[in-house]
């Protein structure tokens, strides 16, 4: 009988069977090492910055590595050394910016001049990332107070010029560092490297004029009795949405990176993707990036964008924490009483938008947090003869009604609705991305009847076109259409105005897809 075992700390697994059969040995986990840390140091010591400020910039922005995506802001390494503008794109149309009006997407090109190191040495070095930030840091500081600050509060500017390549405009991640600096970090161990940051009481925030700090903003949009702050996004379009139209859908991604970081991403003058409100993992502390009146750019399309909010969620160590599920519900709550229709039509994952630039976690868990925000998944009908919500995780569709038929990737997550199609035994056909896709659920404890309207192609036409995108100068089509004799169910009955017509919303397959009005119609009964 073959056994499993388990050597030392290191992890190396042997697997033991007959006589003669040959050991496979596993790879072994990395050792545990403070390598980097100690570069952090060293850099720290070599250019004068205080080594817990080092350390906490680099917490701050990547929480030591776990977030190192150049995606998010154009940045690499652990200090997120920046040679571009973020690639996230939440506006969808229009040109990019001009990098070079942004002075946060040209810090890894300084730091490597400050060193006189090749840029690619200074990108994917660890000891000279850690070094071209310590360089960075110093220049500021000289530049803003004439030298070198004795006092861990005398690099504050230095600080907020680092986040965002202005010292005004990053106060909010100097205020991110500062606080992380007063309670320090327990130890971590990061891709194998060991970090720490005792706490630091003397990293008091400036208070006096000419410090980096200027007055405070104005409040949060929030509900009361939550922890929240209000940070300016750069990237947003003005605008004077009345409550209702701004709380008329909700979409909710995930977080690019850590709480400090995205914010920060945000706010550099290069930026193109902006959410209202950004929730923090470990206590559900929001900040609010760009006011309900105006237009966030998160969703990827400019008319998603025009009547919708934009949540991002930090994502824990192991998902979506309890303390953020906890916010999102109260913004969602308090959001419904400013005329968000607080459903699953209304409120979205990332993922089911095709143009949007972030996703949200699988795991995310749709049914407490709608329950929590006081609108639990129920049953909208005594039978579920047209519409059937899916209301809890497992349920799978098939290509066929059999056990052991495909089954069809992309599948639907807890909340949305889909339009019944056939029913054969204990098997429900719906409609799914252009064709009828099987489920079994004869208990009735992965689904619930519901009650949406559903539209399919108007007669006389064999499919009706859908389009991912629609905000632009052009509509953006997908690939597959509706075809005739299909139904689909209908997100809002209101529809989106655009210059280029009147638009409806339909869930197609996993995502969200646009029709235009005028070629579908309501369809009838079943059968």
């Amino acid at each position: 009988m073959a056994a499993l075992v388990a050597v030392g700390i290191v992890g190396v697994l042997v697997v033991s069977g007959a006589a003669g059969a040959r050991p496979v040995e596993r790879q072994a986990v990395p050792a545990v090492s403070d390598e980097r840390q100690r570069e952090i140091a060293a850099a720290a010591a070599e250019f004068g910055v205080p080594e817990p400020l080092l350390v906490a910039v680099s917490a701050a922005l990547t929480g030591w590595g776990a977030s190192t995506d150049p995606a998010v802001d154009g940045g690499h390494g652990l200090f997120r050394l920046a040679d571009g503008p973020s690639a996230l794109d939440g506006h969808g149309a229009g040109p990019r910016p001009v990098a070079g009006r942004d002075p946060a997407t040209g810090t890894l090109a300084a730091a490597a001049g400050l060193l006189h190191r090749p840029v690619a040495r200074v990108r994917d070095n660890p000891a000279d990332n850690a070094r071209g930030a310590a360089a960075l840091l110093r220049r500021y500081a000289r530049e803003a107070t004439g030298g070198l600050p004795p006092t861990l509060t005398g690099w504050y500017g230095a600080v907020a010029r680092y986040g965002t390549g202005d010292a005004m405009t990053g106060r909010a991640f100097a205020d991110d560092v500062f606080a992380l600096l007063r309670t320090g970090a327990p130890p971590v161990v990061v891709s194998s490297q060991r970090f720490s940051l005792p706490p630091r009481p003397d990293a008091v925030l400036p208070a006096a004029p000419g410090t980096g700090r200027g007055p405070a903003g104005p409040p949060a949009q929030c509900p009361a009795g939550l922890s929240c702050r209000f940070v300016p996004a750069a990237g947003y379009d003005p605008a004077d949405r009345a409550p209702a139209a701004a709380a008329s859908a909700v979409v909710v991604t995930d977080a690019p990176a850590g709480y400090p970081a995205t914010v920060v991403a945000t706010q550099r003058a290069s930026a193109r993707w902006s959410p209202h409100y950004v929730v923090r993992a470990a206590d559900g502390a929001v900040t609010q990036t760009v006011r309900l009146e105006d237009v966030a750019w998160h969703s990827g399309d400019p008319a998603l964008n025009a009547g919708s909010v934009g949540i991002a969620v930090e994502r824990g160590p192991s998902g979506p924490t309890p303390a953020a599920y906890r916010s999102v519900s109260r913004l969602l709550r308090w959001l419904a009483a400013r005329g968000l229709p607080l459903d699953r039509e209304h409120v979205l994952g990332g993922g089911e938008l095709p143009g949007a630039p972030l996703r949200l976690d699988p795991a995310w868990d749709w049914a407490g947090v709608l329950a929590a925000a006081g609108a639990p998944l129920r049953a909208r009908a005594f039978r579920a003869e047209r519409v059937v919500t899916v209301a809890a995780p497992g349920l799978l569709l098939r290509e066929a009604p059999a056990e052991d038929a495909a089954v069809l990737p992309g599948q639907p997550t807890v909340g949305r609705s889909l339009a019944v199609a056939e029913r054969r035994g204990e098997w429900t056909a719906v409609w799914y991305g252009g064709r009828a896709a099987w489920f079994r659920d004869p208990a009735g404890r992965l689904t619930l009847p519901g009650d949406a309207e559903r539209v399919t192609p108007v007669p006389g036409r064999a499919a009706a076109p859908l389009f991912r995108a629609v905000g632009g100068r052009a509509p953006v089509p997908l690939s597959a259409g509706m075809p005739a004799g299909q139904a689909y169910v209908l997100l809002d009955a209101a529809g989106l105005r655009t210059p280029t017509g009147t638009w409806l919303v339909v869930g197609f397959a996993d995502r969200v897809a646009f029709v235009r009005a005028a070629d579908v119609a309501l369809a009838g009964p079943l059968g």
